[in-house]
């Protein structure tokens, strides 16, 4: 579904990413770890046509999008959920899941935003209510129900968890898990490892914007460096 070759992200002088090269299969959720300033985010961006490509390529579905405008790689099928949620607090849950629909017809978004409300019925109980009166953890759930109202072939998700209470948190994911069962790749970044790895199937570790780790999550649950930094653990 997606692939990075080699890819070099710079500002200015400053190179934010050095020769990133990973891969998000069909049906497959991914996980992108990494300290504050590894180059996370800017991953995504560069993915979503934001961030300038210095070298490499982005490959979408065997087509090399590197360099088209973000809203020509949204329509080919790449949505990204924004850290922070980014929610439109003075419009309505239901507005600001038809924004995220805004480019289909009006039938495609009926169909779209019955899946949503059947993922997260909570949203639909607060169809009518400001988005910004809603939780932190709703927010979260609906800046996820707007993504997914772009009708994406694949979604990447930039730190869904961040400030959330853990009830909210497992809520979350549990419907990650289920957005991903459904057949949609999620290419996951995401602070609290332990989560992203317990759903993910493959992850990376990003250091300094270069790839330092990769493989299976089992593997790197029990490896001993991602413990140590990321898990609370030395063992």
């Amino acid at each position: 579904m997606l692939a990075l070759r080699d890819l070099s992200v710079c500002y200015g002088a400053v190179e934010a990413l050095r020769g990133v090269s990973l891969t998000v299969g069909p049906g497959e959720i991914v996980a992108l770890l990494g300290a504050n300033g590894a180059g996370k985010t800017t991953t995504l961006m560069a993915i979503s046509g934001v961030a300038p490509v210095a070298r490499g390529t982005i490959q979408f579905q065997a087509q090399a999008i590197q360099g088209w405008p973000s809203e020509q790689i949204v329509a080919a099928g790449v949505t990204q959920v924004p850290e922070g949620r980014r929610v439109f607090p003075r419009l309505t849950v239901e507005d600001n899941l038809r924004l995220g629909g805004y480019r289909h017809p009006a039938a495609a978004q009926a169909e779209t935003l019955a899946q949503v409300w059947a993922l997260f019925p909570i949203l639909q109980a607060r169809r009518r209510q400001l988005a910004g009166t809603l939780s932190g953890g709703e927010q979260q759930l609906l800046a996820l129900g707007r993504g997914l109202m772009a009708r994406p072939r694949l979604l990447a998700l930039d730190e869904p968890s961040l400030g959330l209470a853990p009830k909210a948190v497992a809520h979350l994911f549990q419907a990650i898990r289920q957005i991903n069962a459904a057949g949609l790749p999620v290419l996951l970044v995401e602070q609290n490892a332990y989560q992203a790895l317990r759903i993910a199937h493959r992850g990376y570790v990003l250091a300094g914007g270069r790839i330092v780790l990769e493989g299976p999550t089992a593997a790197l649950l029990h490896d001993p460096a991602i413990r140590h930094a990321y898990l609370g653990g030395g063992g």
